[in-house]
Formats: C-alpha cells, sequence, structure tokens
C-alpha cells in the first residue's frame, strides 16, 4: 500500500475502537481469555513487531501484526516500509469489515509517523482476506507460488502505482 498518497477512508463499525497496544495493553486485553488462537499471542515468540487491535464495546475482536524492520522469506523491508503480517479475527465479530478498516486506520497511523508503504501477503484461497485488504487499499501487484520452503514458479503483475498486496521481490517499489 503506497502511504505517500490519500488512503480511502472506511465507515467504523458501532461500537468498534481500532488502536496500536504495547505489550502491557496487550496482555490485559487478553487476561481472562482461555480460548485466543495463537495469532494474538505472537509477541510471547520474541517476535518484536507492533500490535494493532480492534475491540468492539471493549471487547477484543481483532488482531494485526506489523512488521516494521528486517526480513523474511519473501520480503526485504525498504527504509520507511512495513509489512502487515498476521491477522486474525474472532468468528463472532467476522462479517463487519474489521479486517478491512484496522489495516486501514493502521496504514494511517504508520503514514503519519513517516513511513511510506505498507505491503503484506494473502494467501490466494483465502478469499475473505484479500477483499479485506483490497478495500483497506493495497493493490495486487504480483504473486509468488509456493509449495511449503520450496519456490516452483513465479508470476508478476503490475498495478498502476507502487503499492503491494502480495509482494514479490521483483515487484516495483516506492522511491
Amino acid at each position: 500500500m503506497n502511504l505517500t498518497g490519500d488512503l480511502p477512508d472506511l465507515p467504523v463499525p458501532d461500537g468498534a475502537l481500532v488502536k496500536e497496544v504495547n505489550r502491557d495493553e496487550l496482555t490485559a486485553l487478553r487476561q481472562g481469555k482461555t480460548d485466543l488462537p495463537s495469532e494474538f499471542y505472537r509477541d510471547e515468540l520474541g517476535v518484536n513487531d507492533r500490535c494493532f487491535v480492534c475491540t468492539i464495546c471493549d471487547e477484543l475482536a481483532f488482531i494485526c501484526w506489523i512488521r516494521t524492520e528486517g526480513s523474511d522469506a519473501l520480503l526485504k523491508l525498504g527504509e520507511r516500509e512495513a509489512e502487515a503480517t498476521y491477522a486474525y479475527c474472532l468468528p463472532r465479530f467476522r462479517g463487519k469489515g474489521l479486517h478491512a478498516v484496522t489495516l486501514n486506520l493502521a496504514a494511517k497511523h504508520l503514514k503519519s509517523e513517516g513511513l511510506r508503504a505498507l505491503w503484506g501477503k494473502v494467501h490466494d484461497r483465502n478469499v475473505p482476506a484479500m477483499k479485506n485488504v483490497l478495500r483497506a487499499g493495497f493493490q495486487m501487484v504480483g504473486e509468488k507460488k509456493r509449495l511449503g520452503f520450496f519456490v516452483w514458479g513465479n508470476q508478476f503483475c503490475t498495478s498502476a502505482g507502487e503499492s503491494s498486496l502480495i509482494d514479490v521481490g521483483g515487484a516495483p517499489r516506492g522511491k
């Protein structure tokens, strides 16, 4: 997602609040909950990603982790770039657009800090996530085909801008 231009304005569902939380705030939100999936505990793995959450009426509904430095097997971040990594919406809150709203507001927050690009990767079979990231303001610029840890083929497509839904290493990058 190109953060140097205008980002779409999305309606925030009634009772929803999106904010970045630190480890102590996240621990407090998780307290007493025994049924949260592993995506809500990424910080416990020693990962230093930033955490954005969406609560509805003070109840934890959605979580998104954003990496602002380093690299993984498919993407090396450039200067002033970030990557939306893991995201999860609790089943009872699905269908409300929380994924799109949270990513969109997180992108606006990152833009205010001077970041210029937000990258992401979405599995092509995850149709709801694909729809939400596109609605949030991402554009597809490439595709990487993988079989487990092994890359077995590439297909590239580019968009008019320098935004990214799926980074492929050789996709156009912002200046």
